[in-house]
């Protein structure tokens, strides 16, 4: 059985570009990272995209929580741009207008980057638990997944809103927060880093 306590860590971002590092006072099980859970299991670095962190459900041990901390404020300035250069009534240069769809069209690829970036950090997150599960001999154990992302105080409320929407429609639940809401929302409630269940 491998011992997950050695891999708990602060909830906390990379450096930001202005040099400040923000966290919380939140701890959970580290998958991403040369001293990961991810490695010790024998994932390659670039094998898979990762979430940062997990969760272990303390009352009910199928959940988990998949906690992913990012910086999307240039990404989300990015998508705000895109999508003020879709207005809902498009005339092209030949003076036709776009369809409804071909509007959606845009508005969608305006979204693409961040959206693929967390579906596969959703993807990788569930096979390395995966792994986690046949390697402790829990292979009974029906999981269920929550995904948390974590950006940076000072993201735009609005956009973080519409992120959300848009990942619901990939992986569900989602919760899209920043990280002075990480204790406000609770998104500990009952879970907290646990030692894992063994059979």
């Amino acid at each position: 059985m491998m011992e997950l306590t050695r891999f708990i860590r602060q909830i906390r971002h990379q450096v930001g570009r202005d040099g400040h590092i923000e966290d919380c006072a939140c701890y959970a099980y580290q998958l991403d990272d040369d001293d990961g859970i991810a490695m010790a299991l024998g994932f390659k670095t670039n094998q898979l995209k990762k979430p940062d962190y997990f969760l272990i459900g303390v009352k009910d041990a199928a959940l988990y929580q998949l906690i992913e901390l990012t910086d999307l404020r240039e990404d989300l300035e990015g998508v705000g741009k895109r999508l003020k250069e879709c207005p809902v009534v498009v005339t092209q240069p030949d003076g036709d207008r776009l369809t409804a769809k071909e509007i959606q069209k845009r508005q969608n690829q305006a979204w693409l980057k961040p959206q693929a970036e967390l579906c596969n950090k959703w993807s990788g997150g569930i096979a390395i638990i995966e792994r986690l599960l046949r390697k402790q001999n829990q292979q009974e154990l029906d999981p269920r997944y929550e995904m948390w992302v974590v950006c940076r105080d000072g993201t735009d409320v609005l956009m973080l809103d519409r992120l959300k929407r848009k990942l619901e429609g990939m992986m569900r639940p989602v919760n899209v927060i920043t990280t002075d809401q990480v204790t406000q929302m609770q998104m500990l409630g009952e879970l907290k880093p646990a030692v894992f269940y063994s059979s």
